[in-house]
């Protein structure tokens, strides 16, 4: 019988402590901030367009929190091209929080609005 076996072989298994006797702490580890995804904040986005009928300029500016706008102010303008009249390439600012975020004002030279559509 081999000398170094033997206390093994002395040793029961269930005078072994079990993992589930064994300290733990409440928690699995230290306490980690978690990292929050960056996001866009509360902008407004105008988007621009004119239109040169004959003797007068038409200006559409829609305002809305979503890039979309920029398609929505071209459709709008390309509504009321006529006789070859075609409307500017449509250009995009961000704005910061704005009241009425969420429309489309068609006005002329003059500033005076036209019509104005508000977007759901």
């Amino acid at each position: 019988m081999n000398i170094l076996l033997t206390p093994f072989r002395l040793l029961k298994i269930s005078s072994l402590p079990r993992t589930r006797d064994l300290p733990r702490v409440d928690s699995n580890g230290p306490n980690v901030p978690e990292s929050k995804l960056p996001t866009f904040g509360n902008y407004c986005i105008k988007a621009y367009s004119s239109l040169q009928q004959n003797d007068k300029t038409f200006h559409f500016e829609g305002y809305y929190p979503d890039l979309t706008i920029s398609d929505i102010v071209e459709a709008k303008c390309r509504m009321h091209e006529k006789d070859g009249h075609k409307c500017t390439p449509t250009q995009m600012l961000f704005l910061g929080p704005i009241r009425d975020c969420n429309k489309i004002v068609m006005s002329d030279d003059d500033g005076k609005r036209v019509k104005e559509w508000y977007l759901l």
